[in-house]
């Protein structure tokens, strides 16, 4: 397979990430700072940097790690999509089909810039039978997706444990814990339910696709 190349972290990179980073700065702060000053890197790395020059260069160097990450991720994807575009579907419940259905509208809703159906259909002069079309196409590929992300796991054992499940879980309500809530309060509660119902197979899902892309990865051979 031909890996797919990591993004260059050069100096328009860094210049448009440390933009970013300073808008999200100024919202959090009300500030209005154009560029970054002294103060503002220190206070914002907690003393660890107390130049931008300092600060930028840290970053160049883990954003550099990042980008040659996701490029192994991208390539793993790529090899996991074409295994599974050779794979046929046999069967699947409806409950899947409309748990899958629902991020495939979500996905051509809101990637493509609109607020609601209706509005895309218009901006994109799609008929409402295309977009059943494509909808119902995409939907079927990504169950098809998960159904041989599940087999390789189960295949390969690389399901999450009960004990990274339990982890998670843990990290997560220490999260809530650390924001002021106690046990006892309405938010904590909250989130333990919502963990229970819907967080944990989301995080499980997430860890078994992590697991399944690190595993093609190694064991193809990539150029």
């Amino acid at each position: 397979y031909s890996a797919i190349q990591p993004r260059t972290v050069d100096e328009i990179y860094m210049d448009n990430l440390m933009q970013e980073l300073l808008a999200m700065y100024n919202e959090i702060r009300g500030t209005e700072y154009e560029s970054w000053t002294d103060e503002q890197v220190s206070y914002t790395t907690q003393g660890r940097y107390t130049t931008e020059e300092d600060w930028r260069g840290y970053l160049q160097e883990k954003y550099t790690e990042i980008e040659k990450e996701q490029a192994k991720s991208d390539t793993a994807q790529m090899i996991l999509a074409e295994i599974a575009g050779k794979s046929k579907l046999l069967k699947y419940s409806d409950e899947d089909y409309r748990h899958n259905r629902e991020a495939v509208e979500e996905q051509l809703i809101y990637g493509n810039g609109f607020e609601n159906k209706e509005d895309m259909l218009e901006g994109l002069g799609l008929s409402e039978e295309e977009f059943e079309t494509t909808a119902d196409a995409r939907t079927l590929e990504m169950l098809k997706l998960t159904c041989v992300t599940e087999a390789f796991a189960e295949k390969e054992g690389l399901k999450p444990s009960e004990k990274e499940l339990s982890a998670a879980k843990e990290e997560h309500m220490s999260g809530v814990l650390e924001m002021g809530y106690k046990p006892e309060d309405n938010y904590y509660q909250e989130e333990l339910k919502h963990w229970e119902e819907e967080g944990q197979e989301t995080y499980r899902n997430m860890l078994i696709a992590e697991k399944v892309r690190a595993f093609l990865y190694e064991h193809n051979e990539v150029k």
